[in-house]
């Protein structure tokens, strides 16, 4: 087996009756908490390590397979079309594959697929970093094959090389075992993928008594040893992992356009103050040459007066920047098309085009209920379609 270090982690495996949360910290190895099953599996939010959840295999199901790929990305091309052809009821998009022996173009892999029945929610409180079939996390000793209990079943798993060539659950009972680790067995050898293992180890007291007839192997009986991770280079991906992803880029991808709208509002209130800095020193420089002549400074008083009494009645939310601002950043202007945006005190008129009604009326949505548009009562009219789907609307806002 390999001595590499484990991972630094917390892994929600499952045990023979339930689920149990393993922590991996510094070196030491301990399990601090178990869930029956159905309930939720909470991570711990003070561990500050990678969060692995570790599926039964009832969950996934191993693919053993010769690849003809050359490389990384055709061997996972390759992976995905043999799931593929499996069936529907494998998820071939979230599929994980290790090499275990050989070289391109002759690269022995283990494909794991999750079963789409099973996997069409997390049941955590936080999304794992990493989903893994739980056989690849229990350490396999050399030309064996181990059996342990997982939630009830009983699962059997080969090694190769230091790491498990084949994993899958146990149909039969009672002394019936033996027999069905045998055919296993003989199919993985007539396949190539194994040699004939030396020994059986059983991780489960239930077992023994399905071997006390006898086997054609050495059969050890002992403990089942605690989960450990070696690298973090695979992951399952089921549906729900994918759909956490993409909500997780949606939200990165929102942050940026806050970001650039905001650095842009900085920008423009950077220049806007330039500006009045300019204002202010070309003022006093007037304001000198008043002085010099007396009726004229009389005449830019008054008037500065009741400007002063007129800006102190301006609403700043009516500022035709803020009101511009709070339109053009909404999520759907990238899907519509501005053709007239008229702003005056009381009064916003917004006439476009959009791909399709229903972008037009997720736009009109989005108008009316904006927060910082809501000073505004909104009238609008239904879309009109044109002959090429695209949809005409207008809206008007009154204060």
């Amino acid at each position: 087996m390999s001595q590499t270090a484990p991972i630094d982690c917390q892994i929600w495996f499952p045990g023979p009756d339930g689920w149990e949360l393993w922590l991996i910290e510094n070196g030491g190895v301990g399990m601090i908490k178990r869930r029956s099953v159905g309930q939720e599996l909470e991570f711990e939010p003070s561990a500050k390590s990678l969060r692995v959840l570790a599926l039964p295999a009832t969950h996934t199901v191993a693919f053993p397979f010769v690849s003809n790929a050359l490389d990384g990305e055709d061997l996972a091309q390759t992976a995905r079309m043999y799931v593929e052809r499996q069936g529907s009821g494998f998820d071939a998009a979230g599929v994980m594959l290790e090499p275990v022996f050989g070289e391109p173009p002759g690269t022995v892999v283990r494909v794991d697929a999750p079963l789409v029945k099973r996997n069409q929610e997390c049941g955590c409180n936080l999304v794992p970093h990493i989903v893994v079939p739980a056989a690849t996390l229990l350490p396999l000793p050399a030309k064996s094959v181990a059996v342990w209990r997982e939630l009830g079943n009983f699962v059997a798993a080969f090694e190769r090389d230091g790491k498990t060539m084949f994993y899958d659950l146990l149909t039969e009972k009672g002394p019936s075992v033996m027999a069905e680790l045998d055919r296993i067995e003989f199919q993985l050898m007539s396949d190539g993928l194994i040699a004939s293992p030396e020994r059986l180890v059983v991780w489960s007291a239930e077992l023994d008594s399905c071997f006390a007839g006898g086997y054609s192997k050495l059969v050890i009986p002992t403990e089942r040893p605690a989960p450990r991770l070696l690298h973090t280079g695979n992951t399952l991906r089921p549906q729900w992992y994918r759909a956490e992803a993409e909500r997780v880029a949606d939200s990165k991808k929102r942050k940026r356009r806050k970001w650039f709208v905001s650095t842009g509002v900085g920008f423009a209130v950077v220049l806007l103050l330039i500006s009045l800095m300019v204002n202010q020193f070309r003022v006093k420089e007037m304001e000198r040459e008043i002085d010099k002549l007396a009726p004229v400074v009389e005449r830019v008083k008054a008037m500065k007066s009741k400007w002063s009494e007129v800006a102190t009645g301006v609403d700043p939310d009516a500022s035709c920047l803020e009101v511009w601002m709070n339109v053009f950043s909404l999520p759907g202007i990238g899907v519509v098309q501005i053709d007239r945006f008229g702003i005056s005190r009381d009064k916003i008129e917004i006439t476009g085009t959009a791909k399709s009604a229903s972008h037009a009326l997720q736009f009109i949505d989005e108008i009316m209920t904006k927060q910082d548009l809501s000073g505004y009562q909104w009238v609008n009219q239904p879309p009109g379609i044109k002959k090429d789907g695209s949809a005409k609307f207008e809206i008007q806002g009154i204060r």
